[in-house]
């Protein structure tokens, strides 16, 4: 899965509808928690390492071509970003 080290996975379905799901990676995980009832997904790619987590996100949009995608991209800080003020 796009040079992906999966450890592993776990997902809840809500009653009536909407799920939960996790993909924990080597490189960090994805989330993804839809709410069907307001036509809404929201997923969260946190990569490190070499793995671009825009290619993540580009496949999920590809698999839902035809429908609108909202993508708002926010940088994560790494250990080098802190002061030591």
């Amino acid at each position: 899965m796009m040079g992906l080290s999966v450890l592993g996975a776990a997902k809840h379905e809500f009653y009536p509808q909407g799920l939960t799901a996790v993909v924990l990676l080597s490189e960090s995980h994805i989330s993804i928690h839809t709410y069907p009832e307001q036509g809404y997904a929201y997923v969260d790619a946190f990569t490190c390492g070499d793995v671009d987590p825009r290619a993540v996100i580009g496949a999920l949009c590809r698999a839902y071509e035809g429908k609108p995608v909202n993508l708002q991209m926010t940088e994560r800080a790494t250990g080098d970003d802190h002061s030591d003020a």
